[in-house]
């Protein structure tokens, strides 16, 4: 395993909103942790949501009992939520803030990944296809699952940026938790809507397969894109190679 990540104020954006975690080597009982945030809220209120989210799932992973991934992802969530939640509930200034959260791990037999909210896992696959793994938690994904709308028409859609789950915005929240196989993926992508929503994925995918290129020059050419097409959000992303040694 190795990976890169970088997160990018963009071109529109006074603040950087986004979070971000990558580490290839244990955290607790994770062998590896991958994490992209994206916080909401007035002034400071989304960074903050988002900082919250990330540390609180690291302190989560370091202090963990060994068990089933699905089900540890699964209480990180909790966890995370009710962090989050504690801080705008005791803090007029951040109330009602909130993040976006997707964290994934190479763990034993498989990647496990928890999603909440906008930001997304991607794979490519061993086939050398690109595939989204994750379902956005959002208005525009609710109308393009009815088939009112086209994947296409969703990212320029005026209510593009509405989500319908987020960290910390209520007591309590769904995760949704996935599993995929060992022998399937053979690269991941963790992102921000900052760069799905700016760069459509036949790019994204033309990036990622430059293998002559190291991670984080790619990283950086995926950044670069978004802020290219507009830049109109702060984009964080981090590519993880499955098949690769960590250096």
């Amino acid at each position: 395993m190795r990976s890169a990540a970088d997160s990018n104020i963009g071109v529109r954006r006074l603040v950087n909103q986004d979070r971000v975690y990558a580490s290839d080597r244990p955290v607790g009982i994770f062998p590896n942790l991958y994490i992209v945030a994206d916080g909401m809220g007035g002034e400071a209120a989304g960074e903050v949501a988002a900082a919250a989210a990330v540390e609180s799932a690291v302190r989560f992973a370091r202090s963990s009992w060994p068990g089933d991934p699905q089900d540890l992802f699964r209480e990180m969530g909790i966890v995370v939520n009710a962090d989050v939640y504690d801080i705008a509930v005791h803090h007029l200034e951040y109330a009602g803030m909130g993040t976006t959260f997707v964290a994934a791990s190479v763990y034993e037999d498989a990647v496990y990944c928890i999603n909440i909210g906008d930001s997304r896992l991607y794979a490519i696959n061993y086939r050398d296809e690109f595939v989204r793994i994750t379902t956005d938690h959002s208005l525009v994904e609710a109308m393009v699952q009815r088939g009112q709308i086209t994947e296409e028409e969703a990212r320029v859609h005026r209510d593009r940026n509405l989500i319908t789950r987020a960290v910390g915005t209520n007591k309590s929240v769904q995760a949704d938790i996935y599993r995929i196989p060992i022998g399937y993926p053979r690269m991941l992508l963790l992102c921000s809507d900052g760069l799905h929503g700016q760069v459509d994925d036949s790019r994204i995918s033309e990036i990622m397969r430059i293998n002559s290129y190291p991670l984080s020059v790619r990283v950086e050419m995926l950044i670069q894109e978004a802020n290219r097409n507009g830049g109109s959000d702060n984009v964080s992303v981090i590519l993880a190679d499955l098949g690769k040694e960590v250096r």
